[in-house]
């Protein structure tokens, strides 16, 4: 599972896996194993992994695993607030857009 996170966020990130060895002096084929599941790594290593992101390294109760992920997932953003919020332009103009059969204009 981590090597599952570090490889989104690597790639999220538009970072290659020689960018990150670069930044942390490890090998690409050591990060490699890592992201794939063929490799254990060390505390110190994640912590380098992530610190190469912009990430830091979180041990969290098993059982509070599922809350946190629920607080740092991306949810989804409402595009437009749920009530109608008045506008300058409501006072400005006025809508005569029901008014277009009185306002007709008449040649003459």
């Amino acid at each position: 599972m981590l090597g599952k996170q570090i490889s989104e966020a690597r790639k999220s990130r538009r970072f290659r896996i020689h960018d990150i060895a670069r930044r942390t002096g490890k090998t690409p084929a050591r990060i490699s194993e890592f992201e794939n599941g063929k490799a254990n790594s060390t505390i110190e290593f994640l912590d380098e992994l992530g610190s190469a992101l912009g990430m830091t390294l979180m041990f969290v109760p098993h059982e509070k695993v599922a809350d946190v992920l629920s607080m740092i997932s991306p949810r989804e953003r409402q595009t437009s607030p749920a009530y109608n919020v008045p506008s300058v332009f409501d006072e400005v103009f006025i809508d005569d857009s029901h008014d277009d059969e009185d306002n007709a204009v008449v040649d003459r």
